[in-house]
C-alpha cells in the first residue's frame, strides 16, 4: 500500500524534527549535554503536536468525504451514519436524514475534534470512536506509546525544569519508530475500510 499524503507529511515531518533537535549521534554511554536533553524534551513537544494535528486531520477528511458522497449522490456512507448516530444521541435527537441533520451531525463532530487536546487513549477514542473505529481497533502499542509521550509531554510543558526527569534521545526515538509510526500504517488500512459496504 502507497503511504497516504497525509502520512507521509507526518513522516516527513517528524524525520526533519529528528535531523534538527536530536543529536547526530547516540551516546553509548547515555550521557548528554543539559541542551541535549532540552533539544530531546523540545523534540517530544513538538512530535506530540504533530501527532495531534495528523489525528484530527485524518478524522476531518474522513468526515469531509462522507459528507461531499452525501451532497453528491445522497449516500449516507457508514461514516456518516455513525456522525449522525454520535450526535443524536449527544443531543437526544432523532431524526431522518436530512441534509439539515448531517450539516448539524458533522459541525457537531467537527467541532468536538477541535476541543480535542491529547493525543492519550481517550483522546483516540473521542476522535475514532464516532468513526467506527473501536478501542479493540486501535493497536495497544500505538496507544500505550501515544499514552507515555503524552504523560511526558505533560511533564515537559506543565512543571518547573527541577522537577523533569532526564530523557533518553535514542529511546525516545526509538518509541516513535517503533510503536507509534508502524501502527499509523495499520491504522491507515483501517481508515480505507471504513466506509466499503
Amino acid at each position: 500500500m502507497p503511504t497516504p499524503k497525509r502520512l507521509q507529511r507526518l513522516i516527513t515531518r517528524l524525520d526533519k524534527l529528528e535531523a534538527h533537535l536530536l543529536p547526530t549521534a547516540f551516546s553509548l554511554t547515555g550521557r548528554y549535554t543539559l541542551r541535549q536533553h532540552d533539544y530531546t524534551k523540545a523534540f517530544l513537544l513538538l512530535v506530540h503536536a504533530e501527532l495531534e494535528s495528523y489525528f484530527e486531520d485524518r478524522a476531518r477528511k474522513l468526515v469531509t468525504k462522507a459528507e461531499a458522497r452525501y451532497r453528491r449522490s445522497g449516500i449516507c456512507t457508514p461514516v456518516l451514519s455513525r456522525i449522525l448516530v454520535f450526535h443524536n444521541a449527544a443531543k437526544d435527537e432523532l431524526g431522518p436524514v436530512s441534509p439539515k441533520a448531517v450539516n448539524k451531525a458533522i459541525k457537531y463532530y467537527l467541532d468536538h475534534i477541535d476541543k480535542n487536546h491529547g493525543i492519550k487513549e481517550k483522546n483516540l477514542l473521542t476522535i475514532f470512536l464516532p468513526l467506527g473505529i473501536s478501542h479493540a481497533e486501535l493497536d495497544a502499542r500505538l496507544v500505550a506509546a501515544c499514552n507515555q509521550l503524552s504523560q511526558k509531554r505533560g511533564q515537559f510543558a506543565h512543571a518547573s525544569l527541577k522537577t523533569h526527569q532526564q530523557v533518553d534521545p535514542k529511546t525516545e526515538r526509538d518509541n516513535i519508530k517503533r510503536n507509534i509510526l508502524p501502527e499509523l500504517r495499520n491504522l491507515e488500512r483501517r481508515f480505507r475500510n471504513l466506509d466499503l459496504p
